[in-house]
């Protein structure tokens, strides 16, 4: 498991990217790196929950923590840190670029870096191979690659992708 090529963004699992846009930023095509929407919905969530367990990150924002900060702590400072750089990213690169960077960053579990590497740590076959179903099981697991261990806990990620499914059928990508 794990190592990989770096996969095209045309070469890549074209339901892998929908179940990750669905999942993880569903406005990716509409903001400039800082979704403004997400992040309020995100204090909402968090203050009637009375917890902080949502962040309001993009996909951008995510690989800006990726690249630039993956070990610092998850504070408000960071978060703002990241906003900034991920600001930046989507003024310096495409949609595209930093979907195929982030599709090919992105951590798996198990030593799968990268969407490639996941499919064929879990399924053992290419990306583009990928059923919907794989797919979006694999979307999933970045979120929380400990808690979303397919392999550890596959009831729990079986639920998550269902929600996933559910949010891919309301945004018109099945």
């Amino acid at each position: 498991p794990g190592g990989h090529g770096w996969i095209p963004r045309d070469r890549g699992a074209p339901a892998g990217v929908q179940a990750v846009l669905a999942s993880e930023d569903r406005r990716f095509f509409e903001h400039k790196g800082v979704d403004p929407l997400g992040i309020a919905r995100a204090m909402y969530y968090n203050a009637r929950e009375r917890r902080m367990g949502y962040g309001g990150s993009t996909i951008t924002m995510q690989l800006a923590r990726m690249v630039h900060s993956p070990d610092l702590p998850r504070t408000l400072w960071n978060k703002v840190r990241e906003s900034v750089i991920a600001m930046r990213m989507e003024r310096a690169m495409g949609k595209r670029q930093i979907l195929e960077q982030y599709m090919n960053r992105c951590y798996y579990g198990n030593g799968a870096v990268g969407l490639e590497a996941a499919a064929k740590t879990y399924f053992g076959k290419p990306g583009q191979s990928l059923s919907v179903g794989e797919a979006t099981l694999l979307a999933v697991v970045p979120r929380g690659p400990s808690l979303y261990n397919p392999v550890r806990h596959l009831k729990r990620t079986l639920r998550r992708r269902e929600h996933v499914f559910g949010l891919m059928v309301k945004q018109g990508h099945l």
